[in-house]
């Protein structure tokens, strides 16, 4: 028996282990690695955990949205949800004008979830110029029967929303979802004033770290 290629079969199943956990979240060292090579700044306690969430969102950028990209042969302007809840994670591809979520198991996208609603929301397609479009989630469904708890767009709380590409949505305890959609239709992320210069340059940094980091991943992954 080669015991190298033992030792070396079992390093690689712990390996993509390790990899697989970084991709759900990652840890502070490599979160911190990564805010190095982007940000001249020294990470304070408070905004570590923002970092965190920049980067799990840079890795998806990576590892998730661009995959699906070049399933579509290169195209860049798929929209796509991920759905988190009590069986775990779902991928939808959004091309329909009009998906209903919820409880419901007639729902298009059903979630496995007491504390979401038999019709929790509805996302709607809408048109934008040059014959593209756009998604547009809503509480509730179409006939305006709003939901019990309502949902949050990046932590903020509404009854409807256009979604930008890696907004997160939260539908009730551990039932969140991922939107991606084009890159050019993305919000801007920014250090809260506090935690920043006020210079116009570094303000641009900040606000382009999301992006950023998902490069300093590919460079680093070769």
């Amino acid at each position: 028996m080669d015991l190298d290629a033992v030792e070396s079969s079992e390093l690689q199943q712990k390996l993509k282990q390790l990899i697989i956990r970084q991709l759900v979240r990652p840890d502070e060292d490599l979160v911190r690695f990564f805010a190095a090579k982007v940000y001249a700044g020294q990470l304070s306690v408070e905004n570590l955990e923002w970092f965190t969430q920049i980067t799990q969102q840079a890795i998806q950028e990576v590892f998730v949205k661009k995959q699906f990209a070049a399933q579509a042969g290169g195209s860049d302007h798929r929209h796509l949800l991920i759905i988190e809840d009590d069986q775990g994670k779902r991928e939808f591809e959004l091309i329909n004008p009009v998906y209903s979520i919820g409880r419901d198991p007639g729902c298009d996208i059903c979630i496995a979830s007491a504390f979401v609603s038999f019709h929790h929301a509805t996302l709607v397609q809408l048109p934008k110029a040059k014959g593209d479009h756009y998604y547009q989630i809503v509480d509730g469904d179409l006939k305006g029967t709003l939901s019990a708890n309502g949902f949050m767009i990046n932590g903020e709380k509404v009854q409807a929303a256009d979604l930008y590409n890696g907004d997160r949505i939260v539908l009730g305890p551990q039932i969140q979802g991922t939107y991606f959609g084009p890159e050019e239709n993305s919000r801007q992320t920014a250090l809260p004033d506090s935690e920043i210069s006020s210079s116009d340059y570094y303000r641009e940094r900040m606000q382009n770290l999301p992006r950023n980091l998902a490069t300093a991943f590919s460079n680093w992954l070769g």
